[in-house]
C-alpha cells in the first residue's frame, strides 16, 4: 500500500472503497471565525456536531478532514451532505449513493476511509487509524498496552520486546495499537457482540498482527495495511482494517492541503 496522489476524475466509488490522506502541517493556524464559516459549508448536522469542539486544533483537524471527505467525493454525487452520527464517523448520503467514512486525524495529518454498503459490508467496509509513533519508555509501552484491550496484547509484547530492539519494538506497539483502534471502530458501527466482534492478535514469532472475526460461528482473518508517512519531525503510521475477508489493499490516496 503506497500514497499515490488523488485522480481528479475519480466520479465513481470503487468496490474496494479507498483511503484519502491530506498533510496539514504540525500546526493549525486556522481561526475559529475561518472555521465557523468553513463548517456551514458542511450543512447543518456537521456544523452543530464541529460546534461542540473547544479545543481549537482538535475543531480545526475535524473540520478539515470533513472538507477533504466531500471535495474527494463530489463528482461520485455532488449531492452528498454529511449525516453526523456521534459517537462514529458520519455518513455521506445523497440521491445517489451512501458513503460510510472512518475518520482519523493526528498531528499534521487528516485522513478518510471511504467505502459503500455491500452485501458483505452493511455499513462499509474500511475503518482507519492515524497515529504520531512517538518514542516511549518500555515502561511506558507496557502500561499503554495494559489499558488497551484488557491487556491483550501484553504477553506477546513482552515476547516481542525481549527480542527486538527499541526502534523494532515501537515499530511494533504502534501496529498493536492502530488494528485495536481499527477494530473497537468497526466493532461500534456494526453493534457486533462479544461473541462476533473482531479481535487484533498476534500471530508468528516475528510478531506480525492479524485481525481476527467472528461472522456468526465461523472465525475469518481480515486483511490490515500498514503505512509510515515522515511528517515533519514525526513519523505517521496510518492503519487500515478492511472487513471484507482476503481483500486487497484498498487504494490510498495523498491530497494536497484544501486550505
Amino acid at each position: 500500500m503506497g500514497l499515490k496522489p488523488f485522480p481528479a476524475g475519480l466520479n465513481a466509488l470503487p468496490a474496494s472503497g479507498f483511503v484519502a490522506l491530506s498533510l496539514v502541517g504540525e500546526e493549525d493556524t486556522l481561526d475559529m471565525a475561518t472555521m465557523d464559516g468553513l463548517a456551514k459549508t458542511l450543512g447543518a448536522s456537521s456544523e452543530a456536531r464541529l460546534a461542540r469542539f473547544s479545543h481549537a486544533p482538535r475543531r480545526a483537524q475535524s473540520l478539515r478532514v470533513r472538507l477533504m471527505a466531500k471535495a474527494v467525493t463530489q463528482k461520485v454525487d455532488p449531492t452528498l451532505e454529511f449525516v453526523e452520527v456521534p459517537p462514529e464517523s458520519p455518513r455521506l448520503e445523497g440521491e445517489k449513493e451512501t458513503i460510510y467514512t472512518s475518520l482519523a486525524h493526528t498531528v499534521g495529518v487528516v485522513g478518510a476511509a471511504l467505502s459503500i454498503k455491500s452485501e458483505t459490508a452493511p455499513q462499509g467496509r474500511l475503518f482507519l487509524d492515524c497515529e504520531v509513533m512517538r518514542p516511549k519508555t518500555p515502561a511506558q509501552l507496557t502500561r499503554l498496552l495494559s489499558f488497551m484491550a484488557e491487556g491483550l496484547f501484553l504477553e506477546p509484547f513482552k515476547a516481542f520486546a525481549d527480542n527486538h530492539n527499541e526502534d523494532e519494538t515501537l515499530a511494533f506497539f504502534y501496529s498493536l495499537w492502530g488494528a485495536y483502534e481499527c477494530c473497537v471502530k468497526a466493532n461500534h458501527r456494526y453493534g457486533l457482540s462479544m461473541t462476533e466482534r473482531f479481535i487484533p492478535r498476534v500471530v508468528e514469532e516475528k510478531g506480525r498482527v492479524l485481525i481476527q472475526g467472528w461472522d456468526k460461528v465461523r472465525r475469518v482473518a481480515l486483511p490490515l495495511s500498514l503505512l509510515t508517512i515522515p511528517q515533519g519531525e514525526h513519523t505517521v503510521l496510518v492503519s487500515v482494517l478492511d472487513t471484507v475477508e482476503g481483500a486487497s489493499p484498498p487504494p490510498l490516496y495523498v491530497v494536497s492541503t484544501l486550505l
